[in-house]
């Protein structure tokens, strides 16, 4: 299909390109009323019949040539009518293609510049909130971090010292101790990667915050 289009395109001549943006006016001039018409329908009906609108440009290429090829050589105008209305239709979509992705392109960028107010307030306000959640957060990971990290401290203390006496590891084992540690390890970590999501968290928090202020001062 790539090819097939390639080769209608490859010799385009400067009747085909006019008669092609010709087709291309007259469809988005037709189609205009079409999508009036139908606006108002079910969406199932509306799309069967702006289907249609897909013939319409194919109807207009083979119009075009008859009209054009039928003024330079009259009656010996069906071949060159055969031969070139495809590569006129295939042209004039191809135009209609590019001016629908520009449309879709501006509109995008009208819309990112359009900031609602009160959306905007909303936005700060959310932020404001979830940097204040966070801070609190952070506050209580490090406060349970520090526990933590005292706790085992003592514990590393104490297994040195039961690791000497072994009267004492009658009394407190080693693996006993040792699990211990191990379960304290395993909550300083989950602690220190709380505390990286959360300070992750809070600096795009912060620079969201930032940007949303910049474009309300703008």
């Amino acid at each position: 299909m790539e090819n097939e289009i390639l080769f209608n395109l490859q010799n385009i001549t400067l009747e085909i390109a006019v008669m092609s943006f010709v087709v291309f006016a007259l469809t988005m001039v037709i189609k205009i009323p079409i999508k009036r018409a139908t606006s108002k329908l079910e969406e199932a009906k509306r799309k069967s019949y702006n289907t249609l609108i897909i013939l319409i440009p194919l109807l207009l290429a083979l119009l075009a040539c008859f009209v054009y090829y039928g003024l330079v050589f009259g009656g010996n105008c069906f071949e060159y009518v055969l031969k070139n209305f495809i590569t006129v239709y295939i042209l004039a979509t191809f135009i209609y293609a590019v001016y629908q992705r520009m449309v879709i392109v501006i509109k995008g960028m009208k819309t990112s510049l359009k900031i609602d107010p009160a959306l905007a307030k909303d936005v700060v306000k959310y932020l404001k909130s979830s940097i204040r959640e966070i801070n609190h957060t952070l506050k209580d990971e490090k406060k349970g971090l520090s526990k933590i990290s005292k706790r085992l401290n003592e514990l590393y203390k104490i297994r040195a010292t039961v690791e000497m006496n072994v009267a004492l590891q009658e009394v407190t084992p080693l693996g006993e101790l040792d699990t211990k540690i191990a379960v304290l390890k395993a909550q300083q970590t989950a602690k220190h990667e709380a505390l990286s999501r959360a300070e992750i968290n809070l600096k795009k928090y912060k620079e969201k915050l930032f940007s949303k202020k910049s474009t309300k001062n703008k």
